[in-house]
């Protein structure tokens, strides 16, 4: 498994490695263990708010192409309550008036073109995301195979009481780096 590996002495550890394997004998000492490392990528990842910010583009767009295509008014005072998300806590009109004429204003400043850019740009980062968590899995198949040579080879280890642990790997859905 590990022939043909380089060799590096660290303080209290003993690295051997080969590409994106390697295995750490920590001494006695310190912490009688082994580690076993899968240097693969880390799971990538679309937080929420990346999700809902774009699911709100899509409304911002779908309310712009009405407000340009019909002249909704509904869809112009939707479209003002979804950009000015938080109401202004006075009651004096002429600050909703602004709010209204920004909204308009942004329109004709090419608020669909900056959505749209916007959109493809989220759209993209969600492809690139799926497209790595594909990779992800299938290097963590080769990850399982190294946990499974792994396991076979440093029995003698585990019966003479040395903990060996795994880094990178994904076990039971939980990935320990």
């Amino acid at each position: 498994m590990f022939q043909n590996t380089t060799k590096e002495i660290t303080h209290g550890c003993v690295i051997y490695s080969k590409g994106k394997y390697s295995i750490e004998f920590h001494s006695p000492v310190d912490w009688q263990g082994i580690t076993v490392r899968y240097h693969g990528i880390i799971k990538p990842f679309m937080a929420d708010a990346e999700k809902d910010y774009l699911k709100r583009l899509y409304k911002v767009k779908e309310l712009t192409q009405k407000v340009i295509d019909k002249k909704n008014l509904k869809a112009f005072i939707d479209l003002a309550h979804l950009l000015y998300e938080k109401p202004y806590h006075t009651k004096n009109p002429i600050t909703h008036i602004k709010r209204y004429f920004k909204v308009y204003h942004s329109i004709h400043d090419g608020l669909l073109r900056k959505t749209m850019i916007a959109i493809e740009t989220g759209e993209e980062r969600k492809r690139k995301i799926e497209k790595d968590t594909e990779l992800f899995y299938i290097q963590q198949e080769e990850a399982k195979q190294l946990k499974e040579k792994a396991d076979a080879a440093l029995e003698i280890f585990k019966k003479l009481g040395w903990k060996i642990t795994y880094k990178g790997i994904l076990i039971n859905d939980t990935i320990c780096w």
